[in-house]
C-alpha cells in the first residue's frame, strides 16, 4: 500500500508520464509490487522560504517500510528527489517529504483495513 501524494506549484504537461515512471520507482524501491503503489499528483499555488520559485511537498506512507531516523529514510529521500528534481526542475533544497508508518489497523483498504 505505499501511497506518495506530491504536492507543487510546477505545472506539468504529461503528468501520466511521469507518475507511472515515479511508481516504478516506488515499487522498486521498497520491493513492493506495483499493483498496490498509488502515487498522486497535485499542481497548486505554494511558497516555500517565502517564494513562489518552484517547490514540492511529498507524503509517503507505507507499512513497515521505513526506519526511525535511519539510513533507508535518507536513501528513500536521496532516490525520490534524484528523480524528480530533474523531471520538474526543482532543486532537491526546495523538496519536502514526510515518511509515514502507520499502523496496519489505521490503513483502510478493499472495505476493511490492513491488520
Amino acid at each position: 500500500m505505499p501511497t506518495l501524494i506530491l504536492h507543487t506549484n510546477v505545472d506539468l504537461e504529461n503528468k501520466d508520464e511521469f507518475i507511472a515512471g515515479l511508481s516504478n520507482v516506488v515499487s522498486e524501491m521498497l520491493g513492493k509490487p506495483l499493483q498496490y503503489v498509488m502515487v498522486g499528483y497535485q499542481q497548486m499555488p505554494m511558497m516555500f522560504g517565502g517564494s513562489s520559485d518552484p517547490c514540492l511537498f511529498a507524503f509517503f506512507s507505507s507499512l513497515g517500510s521505513f526506519d526511525n531516523g535511519g539510513p533507508k529514510n535518507k536513501e528513500f529521500s536521496k532516490v525520490l528527489c534524484e528523480f524528480i528534481s530533474p523531471r520538474l526542475s526543482i532543486p532537491a533544497d526546495r523538496i519536502y517529504i514526510q515518511f509515514s508508518d502507520p499502523a496496519r489497523t489505521h490503513f483502510g483498504w478493499n472495505g476493511s483495513t490492513f491488520g
